[in-house]
């Protein structure tokens, strides 16, 4: 039942990060953030602008039309920890709106990991400074309790592309062309 729900819960973070999106005018705005937190298990934060209903409350006031989402791990008062994601308007850093109480989703879930493939140096990298940019493919991984005490955490891993990623990219590297 744990494997199915945490099966459930990948399928929703893959959709969510397929429904990515960009516009060209936005400058930086939808773009994808890293934020890589090291650990055992990892606890990494990642951020991007969304059309979809996937990670999304029912009761969000964001869920029709585009939000950002941030999604990492949050402990829960009883110890256990889930999933965290929040959602606030597409246009504003966290920093510019009142933070709302994340949706914690999962039983167990104990890591994120999240890697970005880069295809100019064709491996993984755990960073990402193109903020202003989608990457085309990431790995992500979530970690939950292992079945009994001693044994390593379970780990569910998707490769992710992003199809708007591509039409990203080439128009961030035209508009810094004509800028020059």
């Amino acid at each position: 039942e744990g494997l199915h729900e945490g099966e459930f819960l990948m399928d929703q973070l893959v959709a969510a990060l397929r429904s990515a999106a960009w516009f060209r005018t936005s400058g930086g705005r939808y773009g994808f953030w890293l934020e890589n937190v090291d650990g055992s298990p990892p606890a990494d934060k990642i951020s991007w602008v969304a059309s979809g209903t996937a990670l999304m409350s029912p009761e969000s006031p964001y869920r029709r039309g585009l939000h950002r989402l941030t999604v990492t791990i949050k402990e829960r008062e009883d110890g256990s920890s889930a999933l965290a994601v929040r959602a606030m308007p597409p246009f504003l850093d966290e920093d510019e709106v009142e933070p709302a109480e994340p949706w914690l989703l999962g039983v167990g879930v104990r890591g994120l990991d999240c890697r970005i493939w880069d295809a100019e140096l064709g491996e993984w990298s755990d960073v990402w400074e193109a903020t202003n940019r989608l990457p085309t493919r990431v790995e992500v991984s979530l970690y939950f309790e292992a079945p009994s005490p001693g044994e390593e955490p379970i780990v569910l891993r998707r490769l992710v592309d992003i199809p708007v990623a591509a039409y990203a990219t080439t128009a961030v590297s035209r508009t810094e062309v004509r800028r020059r």
